[in-house]
């Protein structure tokens, strides 16, 4: 793994429940030595990807990742794109319609639009959704490459009493969504969704 790798790599470590973190934590989560951590942690705030928060010395992502946030949603507008379509998707079929990039062995929520067909919402409050327990998620392991079933194989961490954690399990929900092209997921990521 590159020096820059492993830098970028803390940025992965922030989530809406994370906002800040400080080095030793950082230190933690990485696995790493804290001098390590902290010379990657300077690296990173001297580009401005962080910043460190004066009161509490911990970290948080810098202003940087605004302008770059910027830059990619104007050269590559899925956002807006995805935005066009979704009214329509949530419409015809009654339900929250959502856009998620693939990102490793994860999704990763773009944007999500509730129906207003049903009074019953989902909520779609993560930010990240695992391929093996969601109905998106299975569908993107039926047609993407087999690489990617074999990687979802080697992390199916239990959500739920009904999220598949064997590849037997996995193997049902995903030659299921192969064969009729749409993912089912009755409560294998959340409880009642």
């Amino acid at each position: 793994m590159s020096v820059i790798h492993k830098a970028v790599e803390l940025l992965s470590f922030f989530s809406p429940d994370r906002p800040e973190i400080g080095l030793s934590e950082f230190r933690a989560l990485a696995g790493r030595d804290k001098a390590t951590v902290y010379r990657h942690l300077e690296a990173l705030e001297s580009v401005g990807l962080l910043e460190q928060v004066p009161q509490t010395r911990a970290y948080r992502i810098g202003p940087a990742v605004l302008r770059l946030a910027h830059l990619r949603e104007l050269t590559t507008p899925r956002r807006a794109g995805a935005l066009a379509v979704l009214p329509r998707l949530a419409d015809a079929t009654g339900e929250t319609a959502h856009v998620s990039l693939l990102d490793g062995l994860q999704l990763r929520q773009l944007v999500h639009l509730e129906s207003t067909r049903h009074s019953t919402r989902v909520v779609m409050e993560n930010e990240t959704y695992p391929l093996h327990a969601t109905a998106s998620g299975t569908v993107v392991l039926a047609f993407g490459p087999p690489a990617l079933r074999i990687g979802a194989e080697t992390a199916l961490t239990r959500f739920t009493d009904a999220t598949p954690t064997t590849p037997a399990a996995l193997s049902v929900a995903v030659d299921r969504a192969r064969a009729t092209g749409f993912g089912v997921s009755a409560h294998g990521f959340e409880h009642g969704v």
